[in-house]
């Protein structure tokens, strides 16, 4: 036990694959990585590993807690929600979402972003990385600097506590991401979504926290990017209807 009290629960992580092998080999060496920052150790916490083979073309090798398979690409955002669906329980304290196109030059990554866990926070925690869209997220190696409070991160590497996941679906119908959005565009909406109910800044980055970041690898096979018209303008549509912001 923590010294801070901490609970001891497991944190869910997720990770999404989809398409060629090339994209099924590199998740490998995502998840191997992963299990090397594991071998640091995590204090009171213990990852459960979901790997969501979304219509991909083989299975991943590197063995998980649990597999799941869609058998079509339903988009990042949908396979995130139903593996939050089936897995996620009161044994957990949090999601850890995990984009397949990251590595872990830095081992103790996770052992630094779990140490910002607080029993009962209302945050979103986020390392830092290389290629993200959020300044105060960017870096080329870890620092030793306290956390910043921010309004948004892209979802490369989200530690989001149960609680706020529970809080969204009564009010938006979806567990974590909208599924309207296939790719892109869904961890804007839910940042709008978590700043509705939590005030303006309900993300926190650890700066003590570095992964890389790959960036896109997924959306360029698929011929998917940011600002695509379609994205943008649903993005819009929705926060209109919504009053967000």
């Amino acid at each position: 036990m923590d010294d801070r009290g901490w609970t001891g629960k497991k944190i869910l992580t997720i990770t999404v694959y989809a398409g060629s092998q090339k994209l099924v080999d590199m998740t490998d060496r995502m998840l191997e990585q992963l299990h090397w920052s594991l071998a640091l150790g995590m204090g009171s916490y213990a990852l459960e590993v979901v790997a969501v083979r979304n219509g991909a073309v083989a299975e991943i090798r590197h063995p998980v807690t649990h597999s799941m398979a869609i058998p079509e690409n339903i988009g990042f955002g949908k396979a995130v929600n139903a593996a939050i669906n089936e897995y996620l329980d009161n044994t957990h304290s949090g999601v850890l979402i995990l984009n397949n196109d990251l590595e872990f030059p830095d081992a103790n990554w996770l052992r630094a972003l779990t140490d910002e866990i607080e029993p009962g926070a209302r945050y979103v925690l986020s390392p830092t990385t290389d290629h993200t869209a959020t300044p105060e997220a960017v870096a080329l190696a870890p620092k030793d600097k306290d956390p910043i409070r921010v309004r948004q991160v892209s979802a490369f590497a989200w530690y989001v506590p149960t609680e706020m996941i529970e809080a969204i679906k009564p009010r938006f119908g979806f567990e974590l991401f909208d599924p309207e959005f296939f790719a892109y565009g869904e961890d804007d909406y839910t940042a709008a979504i978590l700043r509705k109910i939590y005030g303006g800044t309900p993300f926190k980055v650890v700066p003590r926290s570095w992964v890389k970041h790959l960036k896109n690898q997924t959306g360029a096979e698929f011929h998917l990017h940011g600002g695509m018209k379609k994205n943008v303008d649903l993005l819009k549509a929705k926060l209109r209807a919504n009053k967000l912001k």
